[in-house]
This record gives C-alpha cells, sequence and structure tokens, in this order.
C-alpha cells in the first residue's frame, strides 16, 4: 500500500470579520419576514384567494 508524504497541517482560517453594523436601519420590509400575502396597491382588485383546485375558472363549480 502506497504512503504519501506527510502533509504539513494547515494553519486555523483566522475567523471572518463581524459584519459591519449598518448605518442606516433596513426597511421593515426587506428585514421582517413576510407573515402573509402582499397587499395589493390602492386601486387594485384583490387576487382571488387559492381554493386549492386545479380547475378553470369556466370550470368552476358555482
Amino acid at each position: 500500500m502506497l504512503r504519501h508524504a506527510p502533509q504539513p497541517v494547515p494553519a486555523a482560517a483566522p475567523p471572518p470579520p463581524p459584519p459591519p453594523p449598518p448605518s442606516a436601519p433596513a426597511p421593515a420590509s426587506a428585514a421582517a419576514p413576510l407573515r402573509h400575502a402582499p397587499q395589493p396597491a390602492a386601486g387594485e382588485p384583490a387576487p382571488r384567494p387559492f381554493r386549492g383546485d386545479h380547475k378553470r375558472d369556466g370550470e368552476r363549480e358555482r
């Protein structure tokens, strides 16, 4: 069985520098996770809720 020459142990990588503190607070929409569906803008019709069916609008039972 062939044996490789002993390899030097690599030095431990230095820990990454801590992230710089944000100079300006991030907007709430980007920082907070979405807890519900996005609301439509004023003047736009509300989207229809998903009912779990795969039928097209013309084939849906009334």
